[in-house]
């Protein structure tokens, strides 16, 4: 299983990736942020059309600002990988310095699996991802 939850994801690679995890069979889900799925380059309404479970969010609180600006994902509940790195083309294209921690440890696993579930079915509740982008609002 794959379970992302990464604030914008553009990256062709990381997608496709993604993408032949799903075919092969694997359970995978993102949780992304709502504002991010309509910037130009987001890939997460070709995820949720290929039928990988996608849900955005970030507003938990009407008044709220926040983003949903987490950059990690867990592998069958046992990897965690996570860090400063983006999923964007940029992040390759340009060189950033960027970090990615990767970790087998139990505890942080657990703590990183139950944010990940947290967010999910909260974004889950408050919308359903839909299959093509919607048109902006004027």
């Amino acid at each position: 299983s794959i379970d992302a939850a990464v604030y914008t994801i553009t990256d062709e690679r990381l997608t496709r990736t993604l993408l032949e995890r799903h075919r092969a069979g694997a359970y995978v889900r993102v949780v992304s942020d709502a504002e991010q799925a309509f910037a130009t380059g987001s890939r997460i309404f070709e995820l949720a059309r290929a039928g990988v479970s996608a849900v955005v969010g970030g507003h938990e609180r009407e008044d709220s600002q926040a983003r949903m600006h987490h950059k990690f994902v867990l592998i069958d509940k046992r990897l965690l990988l996570t860090g400063s790195f983006n999923w964007t083309v940029s992040a390759h294209a340009r060189g950033n310095c960027e970090n990615l921690l990767v970790t087998s440890d139990s505890e942080m696993v657990t703590a990183f699996s139950s944010e990940f579930e947290r967010l999910y079915s909260l974004f889950r509740a408050s919308n359903a991802m839909p299959q093509q982008p919607l048109p902006r609002a004027a």
